[in-house]
């Protein structure tokens, strides 16, 4: 999303205020790319199952798993499945987008048609919408146009030059390599770009293929596996690979109260705020992230083998569970932020 705030509150808040726009950034000599793809483009189609294949793991009985409030009972398998991957039989993570949308920008998008000193970059950026996944406004555009033509440094010279010529834009810097700040002639604040670098394996790049969705799927399966040997508590929410990670000790002094909670009778804003004492879920006093996580909260289910196991979990271990009484009443990210607020760092 396009964001404007102070540098303080930027310097403070990492990442909380950015727009992604598929780009990426920063100076130097005009040369031509020559270098070639390791991979020949293709676009990928047809069915998945037949051109990703499949992988399957081994049985594990370490770790915890939840999906959007539902236990899953060990033993766990995690799996690969074409375009899924899955934790027994249950969808754990998708990839979005098949067919593979074709990246390559063969022209030059030119300068934006019908833009004045009144126009926003967030005009800018609604006037395309993504077409599979793919975004298709005039800068992302231009973006991939530059990378798969030009050295790198070039690109981002040249695209630090099209910014400059567009009449709503009074000063154009690099904060970072990955971040581009625009100063919009109608706006007293900066409005600040997050932007993707342009490595291989994201959709900018000219040559994204099969063993470049493969990697993914598969960086994705071994993450859940390695986090289910380890015998973390893993949350997961939605299939768009987002999930919390816990360690061991942490599954087995916090899963008996944090069950306890879901299971009460509390309305859902105050097992949330529980959970955010515990340091289960981030805090909302922070970055209200509530709806994202509804599901985990409303969604609970759990068989009998889930208590079973947090006892010989406790058992081994020896750590004792907490209670109610043991929470704090603010967790350290909301001492930061209050911190940082009374210093007058940051704003509401």
């Amino acid at each position: 999303m396009w964001n404007s705030q102070s540098m303080a509150a930027k310097g403070a808040l990492v990442g909380l205020a950015a727009l992604w726009l598929g780009i990426g950034v920063t100076g130097g000599a005009e040369v031509k790319r020559q270098e070639k793809p390791e991979e020949p483009k293709v676009k990928l189609g047809g069915d998945p199952f037949e051109v990703l294949g499949v992988t399957r793991g081994e049985p594990l009985d370490t770790g915890f798993v939840f999906l959007d409030g539902r236990y899953i009972d060990a033993p766990y398998m995690v799996s690969r499945k074409g375009l899924r991957v899955r934790i027994n039989e249950t969808v754990v993570y998708e990839w979005g987008l098949w067919p593979i949308p074709d990246p390559t920008v063969e022209e030059d998008p030119g300068m934006p048609q019908g833009i004045t000193e009144k126009t926003t970059c967030e005009e800018l950026r609604r006037r395309h919408p993504r077409v599979s996944g793919l975004s298709q406004n005039i800068t992302s555009r231009k973006w991939r146009y530059l990378y798969q033509h030009f050295d790198e440094e070039t690109a981002r010279q040249k695209l630090v030059d099209w910014f400059r010529k567009l009449p709503f834009v009074e000063q154009v810097r690099w904060e970072s390599r990955s971040v581009l700040a625009i100063k919009e002639k109608t706006k007293e604040e900066e409005t600040y770009v997050s932007a993707r670098l342009p490595v291989r394996g994201t959709l900018i790049h000219q040559d994204f293929g099969k063993k470049d969705v493969l990697e993914r799927l598969e960086s994705s399966r071994r993450q859940y596996e390695s986090a289910i040997q380890e015998g973390a508590l893993l949350i997961l929410y939605g299939t768009k690979g987002r999930y919390l990670k816990f360690g061991r000790l942490k599954a087995a002094r916090d899963l008996p109260l944090m069950t306890r909670i879901l299971r009460s009778d509390r309305p859902e804003r105050e097992k949330i705020r529980l959970l955010e004492r515990m340091e289960i879920l981030p805090s909302s006093r922070v970055v209200d992230r509530a709806e994202i996580f509804h599901p985990i909260v409303t969604g609970f289910e759990a068989s009998g083998q889930l208590e079973k196991r947090i006892a010989e979990l406790q058992e081994k271990t020896g750590v004792t569970e907490r209670t109610l009484a043991d929470l704090p009443e603010e967790t350290p990210d909301e001492s930061e932020f209050r911190r940082l607020r009374e210093k007058g760092e940051i704003n509401d």
